[in-house]
């Protein structure tokens, strides 16, 4: 029997491939279409095209979003108004950076109903301060993988007192990994959020026509001036992503020693125990660049260090001392 026999004439002569601007013009309920010039497969949903997840692709390029890792520490910390690759950081990867006075930051064990991260980002007001930045920027050599439509998402549980309407902030580095000098190329409203309430936001844009992408990515979630200018004000982020999809993807929790691992690209904190004068520390992973910033506990410094390990300065022996490296950018 033919397959004549079991679809109208019209389902058979449907096409499943065309372009974004050749669709079906009478699509039925389940249509599956491939299209040609933006290399996505949609279906039909009886009221709008829907993009289907790419399997080859909904990695979250966002590093620790589910905020898992806090190599220092998890209890609250100044933020100040200056930004640099060691305080400006609690939870691994994600910097706050507010204006007009120092908020604090801390992990709190917070999170949204559907329990798919176990940690949030807390950052707490302060008199005097006006927007709040909560943020993370992408290195270059992870840009190709994202040189196209892009979906952000995140979590958010509002605490100040009042509705509140955050933005996303997209910006480009005028240099390879050098954000000194950042030229925003987006300032997005995303969803209000309801007070004393959990609240998905999302956005998706084309990014890939952004002058200096190359160069890496900087994105941010802001919290609007009047929003955090108290100590009672509170804002609580978690399963934060940026996916290289045309829709919003579940948030994806990789497993504690991934995520450690990929944080220690950037920053990198250990105890150790020499019993020579000189002694080469090797990290677990290779630094993204040599570290920008170095510190050591009381009576040791710093003799030479690559992306792959530090030489300790004792200068007796044995010496317990703590030590940590940044290369965040």
């Amino acid at each position: 029997m033919g397959l004549s026999n079991y679809l109208p004439n019209s389902r058979i002569s449907q096409a499943g491939v065309c372009t974004s601007s050749t669709r079906p013009a009478s699509p039925y309920e389940g249509q599956v279409i491939y299209e040609t010039d933006t290399d996505r497969t949609l279906v039909w949903n009886n009221t709008t095209w829907v993009e289907l997840a790419r399997l080859e692709n909904t990695s979250n390029v966002l590093i620790n979003g589910g905020m898992d890792v806090w190599q220092r520490g998890t209890s609250s910390a100044n933020a100040t108004t200056t930004y640099n690759t060691k305080d400006s950081y609690r939870a691994d990867r994600f910097y706050v950076l507010p204006a007009g006075a120092t908020v604090t930051m801390q992990q709190s064990t917070t999170i949204p109903t559907n329990k798919l991260s176990r940690y949030s980002l807390l950052v707490t007001g302060a008199t005097s301060a006006t927007t709040v930045k909560i943020g993370q920027r992408i290195e270059a050599a992870n840009i190709p993988s994202i040189t196209r439509t892009v979906t952000f998402a995140a979590w958010i549980y509002n605490e100040t007192g009042a509705s509140v309407t955050p933005n996303l902030l997209i910006g480009t580095p005028s240099a390879s990994d050098n954000f000194t000098t950042v030229t925003n190329r987006l300032t997005q409203a995303l969803a209000s959020c309801t007070n004393n309430a959990w609240t998905e936001v999302s956005h998706t844009v084309d990014i890939s026509g952004y002058t200096n992408l190359t160069n890496g990515l900087q994105v941010e979630i802001e919290m609007p001036s009047g929003s955090m200018n108290a100590n009672t004000k509170k804002v609580y982020v978690t399963q934060v992503r940026l996916t290289a999809t045309a829709n919003v993807v579940p948030f994806e929790r990789l497993t504690i020693d991934q995520e450690l691992l990929r944080c220690q690209r950037y920053y990198y904190q250990t105890n150790s125990t020499s019993n020579v004068d000189y002694q080469w520390h090797w990290y677990k992973v290779s630094l993204r660049a040599t570290a920008n910033n170095i510190s050591f506990s009381t009576s040791v410094s710093n003799d030479t260090s690559s992306t792959e390990g530090i030489r300790a300065w004792t200068g007796t022996k044995p010496t317990d001392f703590t030590y940590y490296v940044s290369a965040e950018m």
